[in-house]
């Protein structure tokens, strides 16, 4: 990933560092792939001390996908794309929509999005091979599903600085945006948990009882089942990922800003508190 500055010319004698390192008032900076950090601009003039006049977080990792070898080994290809225009595009947009006041909690952090091949379960995969395959998940949304069965799932910690997320290689763009959704709500808006529950629990009523209202997804007992899926399947409004549901046109509506905005407008300014989109 390259960062690059342009500061407009000032005064005289001033001196720039980007990220503790000195720099002129134009360039630009190869940032590591594995990494997340604050990118910082100080501009110093002699005698007068120093300032910081710009940060910018950069949410940098990896897309993680695999071949097999001869005798049935995973080999893990780590890289900066996944092979597929759109599922990079969706990961860019979203990560970088985060607004800055949520974004501390990933700082230090390593994000990997892993692709599952199509002929493999999410248990053959090294962050997830400790789990059985047959036995059932610990998620009310999932039913009866196991493991082997799931084909998005996050997120894994591979130690305090892992984030690790997988994705079904034949999956659209709309599971990786699902699945990042869970990570910015437990990452990035922790706080926020208590009032996406509220308005899910609201949701939840309105639907039992016979209430004007139609809850985000295809599936409204997936939907709203638990927070975090509540505010994932919103994610996946938010940023338009209509191809989600199956057959079009029956649901191609339902994962747009404006369903959000027209039948869950409570979950749309939340979402909208987090992320600058839709």
């Amino acid at each position: 990933m390259r960062y690059s500055w342009n500061i407009e010319p000032g005064c005289g004698g001033l001196t720039f560092s980007v990220s503790g390192q000195p720099v002129g008032p134009k360039g630009s900076m190869q940032v590591s792939v594995p990494t997340s950090r604050y990118l910082s601009v100080r501009g110093s003039l002699p005698g007068t001390g120093s300032g910081e006049w710009g940060r910018q977080f950069v949410l940098a990792g990896r897309i993680v996908i695999y071949t097999e070898s001869s005798n049935g080994e995973l080999i893990a290809h780590p890289g900066a794309s996944s092979g597929i225009t759109s599922h990079d595009a969706m990961v860019k947009e979203v990560a970088e929509s985060v607004k800055p006041q949520h974004v501390s909690g990933f700082e230090g952090k390593v994000l990997e999005i892993h692709r599952i091949p199509s002929d493999r379960q999410v248990t053959d995969l090294p962050p997830w091979d400790h789990l059985d395959p047959d036995e059932k998940t610990d998620s009310p949304s999932d039913g009866d599903r196991t493991w082997g069965d799931l084909r998005g799932l996050s997120h894994s910690r591979s130690g305090r600085t892992g984030i690790a997320i997988a994705v079904g290689q034949e999956r659209t763009v709309y599971t990786v945006t699902h699945e990042l959704g869970h990570v910015v709500l437990s990452l990035g808006a922790p706080e926020l948990m208590g009032e996406v529950d509220q308005l899910r629990a609201a949701q939840v009523f309105a639907l039992i009882f016979g209430g004007d209202t139609e809850p985000v997804g295809c599936d409204d007992t997936y939907a709203l089942s638990t927070v975090d899926e509540y505010w994932a399947e919103g994610t996946a409004a938010l940023f338009d990922t209509r191809e989600a549901c199956s057959p079009p046109p029956v649901f191609s509506t339902e994962y747009t800003p404006s369903f959000l905005r027209t039948e869950n407008v409570q979950l749309y300014d939340l979402l909208r508190r987090v992320y600058n989109a839709g």
